[in-house]
């Protein structure tokens, strides 16, 4: 039985699309002992998922603090790992290669890795390409995208109708550009009641104020503040679609095969590079997300739902 260390840091979309590599590697390794290292808000996802044997916490040191690393590089090195995935691929992980001695069998993009992807395209397409060529690079052939099935909520304590659509209206507050305006919301809300399915809209508190026009809106239902991650996987396959800006539960949902329309704000990241993946996703892309006229959006969602 050999060792394996697997690198996924976040963030939550990126997990996610991390999850069809951590399977792969889980196959590939079926007798074998399989260790993440992540960081805190990711633990509960990997123990659930079953694809790993560990799960080690990542605190992140600061680059001066020391102590920090010398306590990462022990715990890193007392694993005596065969082989590293690095998922992350980024210049901390590339540091975290330096502190292993010896060195152990490396799959990723930094320098000297074992099995290195060389590709100059990589960071210029979807994540989950860029794994899925490096899995191969290291013999792990077939990745596809995980379906998320292990991923159950109880969300029969919401005692939602059986026509209801995931309404994602919000994003992270540091990234207030990937908003379409909540009047548009509102009025895709409309046209989804006069289809008799029901608005379920998803969120955190702090986006409550912000969104108040649409959840107050009668036969809206409002689940801001109310699910956790689990939840969100197990909606949006029993949703009849997903529409939403450009954040972590609409990746989820896609994902997880849900029918998705997404919005893009390309000043800040584009469908190409970071673009939902899934079986059934609309995206709508522009430069100023309040170009984006709801009347095209209800066009793709009157051909799909009614």
């Amino acid at each position: 039985m050999k060792k394996i260390l697997v690198i996924k840091l976040g963030a939550l979309g990126d997990f996610i699309y991390a999850c069809g590599a951590m399977r792969a590697i889980r196959h590939f390794h079926a007798h074998d002992h399989i260790t993440l290292l992540t960081t805190k808000a990711f633990v509960k996802v990997a123990e659930k998922s079953g694809y790993f044997d560990d799960v080690m916490i990542d605190e992140r040191p600061k680059w001066a603090h020391i102590s920090g690393w010398l306590s990462l590089r022990a715990r890193l090195n007392q694993g005596v790992y065969a082989r590293v995935y690095d998922l992350q691929n980024n210049d901390r992980t590339s540091f975290y290669k330096l502190l292993f001695t010896p060195q152990p069998e490396w799959a990723g993009s930094v320098l000297g890795a074992t099995f290195r992807n060389r590709d100059k395209t990589r960071t210029q397409r979807h994540a989950f390409y860029g794994l899925r060529d490096t899995l191969k690079l290291a013999g792990i052939e077939n990745v596809s995208l995980d379906d998320l099935s292990w991923m159950k909520g109880d969300i029969a304590r919401f005692s939602l109708p059986q026509k209801y659509a995931l309404v994602i209206a919000g994003s992270a507050p540091t990234r207030l550009e990937k908003r379409w305006p909540v009047e548009n919301f509102c009025k895709i809300a409309d046209f989804l009641l006069a289809q008799n399915i029901t608005p379920v809209v998803l969120g955190t508190h702090n986006e409550s104020e912000a969104l108040a026009a649409l959840i107050q809106k009668p036969g809206v239902v409002n689940l801001i503040g109310k699910t956790e991650l689990f939840d969100l996987a197990d909606l949006a396959r029993g949703a009849v679609c997903a529409v939403g800006n450009d954040t972590g539960p609409i990746h989820i949902a896609a994902v997880a095969g849900c029918p998705v329309f997404v919005f893009y704000n390309t000043r800040s990241s584009t469908v190409a590079q970071n673009g939902p993946q899934g079986p059934r996703v609309t995206n709508f892309e522009s430069k100023n997300l309040e170009s984006i006229d709801p009347s095209d959006v209800i066009h793709a969602l009157r051909n799909f739902c009614v």
